[in-house]
């Protein structure tokens, strides 16, 4: 059985639930059980609680996103892209974040890719010139070896001169659990990032906002090591 939340935050925001992730929400206080009151049928496997949880941390950074730009005008949102969306029959969902580098034509299991958690782009209304943003949201649920062949191919893919969501700017944004977490990656032998020079100068490293603390304008971590927002109040 599936049901459906429908979290009466800032906006509105819709989040399909196994039983057992129904139970879960209320346990840790994330919804009302009013709130859970529509249901549906639905005849598949069940959602885990790491997966709730990484995409309500992705939901999060959305929501935080969008709120931001109530105060700074200077700025276009121009699209926000979630990984996962519902494909015409209302159940499925498709993976659009996907970025394939090199030969799309090859079967899958040799296509080198990226797959963002989510995308941001945005638009400085003065100087016309464009942002792009991907999302990465670290829960720990993966060892540092996926983490360093994650970043590698995102090293790859900002080399390639082919890539879709090209942009005056484009940065990887590194969303972990803590800064320890944020330390280890930074120090793991299985990086050498004496060969990422592209992606070194184009990821920011942070601690997951919540959906009311910034996330534009919070302080980001450069692989220097210096603190700096993605973007400034100004335009």
């Amino acid at each position: 059985d599936r049901e459906t939340l429908v979290v009466p935050t800032k906006a509105s925001h819709v989040y399909t639930l196994t039983p057992a992730g129904r139970a879960r929400c209320i346990t840790e206080g994330l919804a009302d059980e009013s709130d859970l009151i529509y249901c549906r049928e639905w005849k598949r496997r069940a959602i885990r609680d790491n997966h709730i949880y990484h995409h309500l941390a992705i939901v999060d950074c959305m929501i935080s996103c969008w709120w931001e730009f109530g105060a700074l005008p200077g700025y276009q949102l121009t699209d926000m892209i979630p990984d996962f969306i519902k494909v015409h029959d209302g159940v499925s969902m498709r993976r659009v974040t996907t970025e394939v580098i090199g030969n799309a034509e090859l079967p899958k299991s040799k296509q080198k890719r990226i797959e963002p958690d989510a995308i941001i782009k945005l638009t400085n209304r003065t100087t016309g010139k464009t942002g792009c943003f991907f999302i990465e949201v670290d829960r720990q649920t993966t060892s540092i070896q996926t983490v360093a062949d994650k970043i590698r191919k995102y090293d790859e893919y900002l080399r390639w001169e082919k890539r879709r969501h090209n942009a005056d700017l484009t940065l990887l944004i590194y969303a972990a659990m803590d800064e320890r977490r944020i330390d280890a990656i930074l120090k793991d032998k299985h990086i050498s990032w004496h060969e990422l020079s592209k992606v070194q100068s184009q990821i920011r490293f942070g601690v997951l906002p919540k959906a009311d603390e910034p996330f534009l304008q919070g302080q980001w971590r450069t692989k220097a090591g210096k603190h700096l927002p993605l973007i400034t109040g100004a335009a």
